[in-house]
C-alpha cells in the first residue's frame, strides 16, 4: 500500500501524466479500499482469513507486474482500483488474527510489533525503491515488489484459521 502511494506519483510523472490524472489514479485506489472494507465482513464469513490474505498477496503481485505496461490515466486508474480491492483486505484481517492468536494480555505488544515493522518499511522502502528506480527504471521496482508480494503469498499458502474453541 505504501509502495503504491510512493510509486504511482513517481511513475505517473515519468510517463507524463498531469497531477490531476495522478490524483484520479490515486482516488480509484482509495475508492476501492473503501468499497472492499464495506463488503469484507460478508466475504470473511465465507472465506478463511489466511486464504484471503495469501490470495490477495498473490493477486496484488500479478497486478503490480502489469503497472509498467499501463501508460494512460484511465488504464492506471482501473488497475489501481483492482489493486485497492486486493490490498484493502489484509490489514483488518491481520489485526483480527493478532487479536485471536496473541497470548493473553499481550495483544498490545503484538500490535505494537506490527506497527514498528510497518513504520520501518515506510521509512526505508521509498529510499530503497527510489534508488532502484534511478538505477534500473520504474518497471524493475514494480516487478521486484511483485516478487516480494508473490513470495509472501506463496509462503503462506498452507495456512488456515483454526476454529474457535468449542466449535
Amino acid at each position: 500500500w505504501e509502495v503504491f502511494t510512493f510509486l504511482i506519483p513517481v511513475y505517473g510523472t515519468s510517463i507524463g501524466l498531469s497531477a490531476t490524472a495522478i490524483g484520479l489514479v490515486m482516488s480509484a485506489f482509495a475508492f476501492a479500499l473503501l468499497l472492499i472494507r464495506v463488503i469484507l465482513p460478508a466475504m470473511i464469513k465465507r472465506i478463511d482469513s489466511w486464504i484471503m490474505i495469501t490470495g490477495t498477496l498473490m493477486y496484488a503481485s500479478v497486478l503490480f507486474c502489469l503497472f509498467p505496461f499501463m501508460e494512460s490515466a484511465v488504464a492506471l486508474a482501473v488497475l489501481s482500483f483492482f489493486l485497492g480491492l486486493g490490498l484493502g483486505c489484509p490489514q483488518p484481517l491481520v489485526i483480527s488474527l493478532i487479536h485471536k492468536y496473541a497470548p493473553q494480555g499481550r495483544v498490545g505488544e503484538a500490535i505494537g510489533l506490527r506497527q514498528a515493522l510497518m513504520y520501518s518499511t515506510q521509512s526505508f522502502m521509498p529510499i530503497l525503491m527510489g534508488a532502484l528506480a534511478a538505477l534500473t527504471g520504474m518497471a524493475a521496482v514494480f516487478w521486484l515488489f511483485a516478487l516480494f508480494l508473490g513470495s509472501g503469498g506463496f509462503a503462506g499458502r498452507g495456512l488456515r484459521d483454526k476454529p474457535a474453541a468449542g466449535n
